[in-house]
């Protein structure tokens, strides 16, 4: 995908999910928008982290739980099942990238190009629209 595509992926995401109106924490907004760059630009593994970061500061604010995990947050959301259900592979997805000793796989990477795989993209495509649910999942409509 070229930055242009990605740019419109985002946009129709944004513009299928988006309804009514709705206050997230200038702290998750912030984090919103560097995952939406980070999307945009191609930086698929950051765009993993973000989101599912994002999710996580989202749902902290939201239930009042800052010294919960992820994981508790998630299942004491009240969220859909089917989002829950997203969000965990979400934070699968992010402790991956960001806790390699826990998941490393006997084969390793030869150079960074071979990490860069569709499937990359499309857990990065995944990841953004997750995160976009989440915020959007308590309208003020």
């Amino acid at each position: 995908m070229t930055p242009a595509e990605r740019y419109e992926w985002c946009n129709q995401e944004e513009e299928r999910l988006l309804l009514g109106g709705y206050v997230i924490s200038e702290w998750a907004t912030l984090m919103s928008y560097e995952a939406h760059t980070c999307f945009t630009s191609g930086a698929d593994i950051s765009t993993i982290i973000l989101a599912a970061s994002t999710c996580e500061t989202y749902l902290q604010s939201e239930l009042g739980h800052e010294r919960m995990t992820f994981a508790d947050l998630i299942d004491a959301s009240g969220l859909e099942d089917d989002l829950q259900f997203q969000l965990h592979t979400l934070r699968r997805k992010r402790n991956g990238w960001v806790h390699p000793d826990k998941v490393r796989t006997s084969k390793e990477l030869g150079c960074y190009s071979e990490a860069y795989t569709p499937e990359l993209l499309d857990d990065a495509k995944h990841s953004y629209s997750t995160m976009l649910r989440t915020l959007f999942s308590f309208p003020l409509v």
